[in-house]
C-alpha cells in the first residue's frame, strides 16, 4: 500500500489531497458519459462511425462486418486494400443507391479499382444484407483478383474509410491463404484515454504537493 506521509500531516493536505480525488473521479465519470452519449446519437466534432471487422473466408477473400458503433450509408465509405510489403494500393467507392433494394432483399455491388500491378487488377464486391445501403452487422465485401494472384508472402491490410472526416473506421490485416493476422478492434474509447490523462494528472499533481512539502521543511 502506498503511503504518503508528507501529505497527511495536517487536516489542510487531507483535505487537498479529498479535492484531487474527487475533480478525478468526476473527469472520469464526465467523459465516459460524454463518449458513450455522443457514440449512441451518432454525432459530436469527434466522433465517426468504427466497424469490427474479420476475415470470414481466406481463400475467397471475404471480409465480414462484426460490429457497428453507428448508423453509416456506404456512400460515406472508402474501401481500401494495401500491398504493406509491395506498396500497391487498390480502393473503391461503394454508394448507397447502388446497395439500395426497395424489396430490402440481398444486394451485391461489383466495384473496379483504376489501379493496377502490371495485368493484375482487383475487384471488390459489397454485399448489403439487408438491402438498406447502410453498412449493417454481416455485411460484407470480397475481393477478386483479376489478371494475376495476390502475393502468397505479401501482407495485406484492408481498410474503410470514414470519407467525410478522412478517419479510419476499422481495418484488418491478412496474408492469401493464411487467413487474419491479427483481430480486428474498435479505437481506443476517448473515455479510457481520459481516464488515463486523469489518473497521470493525479500522480503529478502529488509529486508536486511532496516536492513542495520536502522544500517547505527545510
Amino acid at each position: 500500500m502506498l503511503k504518503f506521509p508528507c501529505l497527511l500531516t495536517s487536516p489542510k493536505k487531507r483535505r487537498m489531497m479529498a479535492v484531487v480525488a474527487v475533480i478525478a473521479v468526476a473527469v472520469v465519470v464526465s467523459w465516459t458519459v460524454f463518449y458513450y452519449v455522443i457514440r449512441s446519437a451518432g454525432t459530436g466534432p469527434l466522433v465517426w462511425p468504427e466497424l469490427g471487422l474479420t476475415m470470414h473466408d481466406s481463400a475467397g477473400l471475404t471480409i465480414t462486418v462484426t460490429d457497428v458503433t453507428h448508423d453509416v450509408d456506404w456512400s460515406s465509405a472508402v474501401v481500401m486494400l494495401e500491398d504493406l510489403d509491395g506498396g500497391v494500393l487498390w480502393d473503391w467507392r461503394p454508394t448507397q443507391d447502388g446497395l439500395t433494394d426497395p424489396e430490402g432483399d440481398v444486394i451485391t455491388l461489383l466495384l473496379t479499382s483504376s489501379n493496377s500491378l502490371g495485368n493484375m487488377t482487383v475487384y471488390c464486391t459489397v454485399t448489403d444484407i439487408s438491402g438498406n445501403g447502410c453498412i449493417n452487422i454481416g455485411d460484407y465485401i470480397a475481393l477478386m483478383p483479376i489478371g494475376g494472384e495476390l502475393d502468397a508472402e505479401s501482407t495485406y491490410e484492408v481498410r474503410f474509410i470514414y470519407a467525410p472526416m478522412d478517419e479510419l473506421m476499422g481495418s484488418l490485416k491478412f496474408q492469401p491463404g493464411e487467413g487474419e493476422l491479427e483481430p480486428s478492434s474498435l479505437s481506443l474509447p476517448l473515455a479510457a484515454i481520459a481516464s488515463a490523462a486523469s489518473v497521470v494528472s493525479v500522480i503529478v499533481l502529488v509529486a508536486y504537493l511532496r516536492r513542495k512539502e520536502g522544500t517547505g521543511s527545510h
